[in-house]
């Protein structure tokens, strides 16, 4: 599966460019059975209490994770992939459906046939925040969150004395702009916000907080990893 690497969107013309490792290997009498993308998060010790969340896209579960990780992510690979079959090992557990706008319907017609294996509940938490135009272009929850403004809390403008708390916030604020500005291409303000984050680090053997730039600057984190 081929994604576009300026829109993040799939790339489905001239045609979806999609291949199937049986299919390339010519394998003879195959029988491919799927289960739910991320479906072996919930083996991790701490998962047994957490929510799962299902969306249809893998590329969307990936993103929803780093916005909401109160949830563990889960996709289906495509409106129909919602079936009874994959839901088995979630039976007994906390399930919400956030499908695409184009498949609210589809899904919450059938979350009530899959009542009896999850504790089962379709989420409308997108189509309450979204326009008519975004309606029609098929949004699903990953553009939404991707095009989230960010906020600053008031007090980070505020003159604040300096205290673990405080430096936090401060810290947090530089990571924001870093990712602004870098979404920006601009190069000035990269390298100053660059300069006050280390400024936090007198230690130069200090890590740098990879949780935090996961959190708020995930692009940053990529050019840093890489």
């Amino acid at each position: 599966m081929q994604y576009d690497a300026t829109t993040g969107k799939r790339v489905k013309e001239p045609y979806r460019l999609i291949q199937w490792v049986h299919t390339a290997l010519n394998l003879k009498d195959f029988s491919l059975s799927q289960c739910l993308f991320g479906l072996h998060f919930i083996a991790e010790n701490g998962s047994e209490n957490k929510p799962i969340a299902i969306v249809e896209s893998e590329k969307t579960a990936i993103i929803a994770s780093v916005f909401l990780p109160k949830y563990i992510w889960m996709a289906t690979g495509g409106k129909e992939g919602l079936t009874a079959e994959r839901l088995q090992p979630l039976a007994g557990r906390k399930v919400i459906l956030f499908p695409d706008l184009n498949g609210f319907e589809l899904w919450k017609e059938k979350a009530k046939h899959l009542i009896n294996v999850s504790d089962i509940t379709v989420s409308d938490y997108l189509q309450k925040r979204v326009s008519e135009s975004e309606v029609k272009q098929g949004y699903d929850l990953a553009d939404y969150l991707t095009n989230l403004p960010l906020y600053y809390p008031k007090e980070w403008s505020q003159p604040l004395p300096a205290n673990n708390v405080n430096d936090r916030w401060r810290l947090i604020n530089s990571i924001c702009n870093l990712e602004t500005a870098i979404n920006s291409d601009d190069g000035e303000t990269v390298l100053k916000q660059i300069d006050r984050i280390y400024s936090f680090f007198p230690d130069k053997e200090t890590d740098l907080p990879i949780d935090l730039f996961r959190q708020y600057a995930p692009k940053a984190l990529s050019i840093i990893l890489n």
